[in-house]
């Protein structure tokens, strides 16, 4: 699919939600940012409710080459999935290698596609593990999902557009990987996003800025 369509750009700067005790931060270059990868032009047919990190899409410092880009709708059914999880695989999750520390503020860019009344849940989780908060049941034990270290609820513009999250002053602590989770608030949010990444028109990344 040739880009024929001219992107609406919604900037939204939030203050990132930082977790975790204080603690010396370093002051190396920052990282190069991280694109966002598919399998395929519709990455629906390769989810899965794991925590395998084989289902999650990846993302890396490689710049996408692809003549067509991969998309992906965010999951919106009337009481799922459970979107308090770092990294619930039925929904748009990426996964990155990533190794130390980063202090600074960190940019999201995603091109999307989008109903009016839209809105969209963007978080980062260090050293994911797919585990999904739960209350238990009889024959299962209940579990809290990790926090988020930086995490935002946005309003996304209706039609094509390109939609930048800015996370000010996040302190980053990752022992060898970072996840980047997209949701839509449940029961009561009508809106439906789709989100398109993974070829040089396309090129939804995050970007670290010291």
């Amino acid at each position: 699919m040739r880009r024929t369509i001219v992107g609406l750009m919604v900037s939204v700067l939030v203050a990132g939600f930082i977790a975790g005790p204080a603690t010396a931060w370093k002051t190396a270059k920052a990282p190069a940012p991280m694109f966002l990868h598919g399998r395929g032009p519709v990455a629906e047919a390769y989810i899965n409710e794991t925590w395998l990190d084989s289902i999650w899409m990846t993302m890396d410092t490689t710049e996408p080459t692809n003549a067509e880009p991969s998309s992906m709708f965010v999951t919106n059914y009337f009481r799922g999935p459970n979107t308090d999880c770092d990294g619930n695989g039925l929904l748009p999750v990426w996964r990155g290698d990533f190794a130390g520390k980063f202090k600074g503020d960190i940019k999201v860019t995603l091109h999307t596609v989008a109903t009016p009344a839209a809105q969209l849940t963007v978080s980062l989780y260090p050293d994911p593990t797919g585990t999904c908060s739960s209350a238990g049941t009889p024959a299962t034990a209940a579990s809290e999902a990790p926090q988020p270290v930086a995490t935002t609820l946005i309003d996304v513009a209706p039609g094509p557009a390109v939609t930048e999250v800015l996370f000010e002053n996040v302190k980053l602590k990752a022992a060898a990987g970072l996840a980047l989770q997209l949701s839509v608030p449940t029961l009561t949010t009508p809106g439906q996003v789709r989100v398109f990444f993974d070829s040089p028109d396309f090129a939804s990344n995050i970007e670290f800025i010291k």
